[in-house]
């Protein structure tokens, strides 16, 4: 992994990066959220840090998300940019037999770098939390049919959100 930064909001912009994903692979029926986010993505969207230094900044990402149906997991890794800073990532989310989904944030040191990531899927969504004694990250997707997806994540901090990336991805 290697990262520049001037942005205290760029460790979401990873999470959002590894986290996004929709539509079943060619040729078959994808049964688990995971197995629809398989595939190569390209995504435009927003970084917006709300600290001592509000910034408000235009992203854009490469995602490489490569399913493997007998371990029911998903790797992840690509690259995010803005005007800020440039990331490369990688994780993997794994689906329990209970369809749960969990996995850890990326870019995350520290304490931030122990806290997993869970969630169930409804329906075309996705939705993963994880918590520590002073901060919460989140990752939302949204599939839209077999060429799209949205994602949102952030981290709270006190009860109040400090930062937050939103991606408008599709498939390459």
């Amino acid at each position: 992994m290697s990262m520049s930064r001037k942005n205290s909001a760029l460790p979401f912009l990873a999470i959002a990066c590894t986290l996004f994903f929709a539509a079943a692979p060619t040729g078959a029926k994808a049964d688990s959220i995971l197995e629809k986010l398989d595939g190569e993505w390209f995504g435009k969207g927003t970084i917006v840090s709300k600290g001592d230094q509000p910034s408000n900044n235009p992203l854009a990402c490469r995602l490489n998300a490569k399913y493997n149906v007998g371990q029911k997991s998903l790797k992840l890794s690509g690259r995010c940019g803005s005007v800020n800073a440039t990331s490369s990532f990688e994780s993997t989310l794994k689906e329990a037999a209970n369809g749960s989904v969990s996995g850890r944030p990326i870019l995350q040191r520290g304490d931030l770098a122990k806290i997993i990531l869970s969630g169930s899927p409804s329906g075309s969504s996705l939705n993963l939390t994880g918590a520590n004694a002073t901060d919460k990250i989140y990752v939302n997707f949204s599939v839209k049919g077999t060429s799209s997806f949205y994602s949102r994540s952030g981290r709270i901090q006190g009860g109040k959100e400090t930062s937050t990336v939103t991606v408008n991805w599709a498939r390459q």
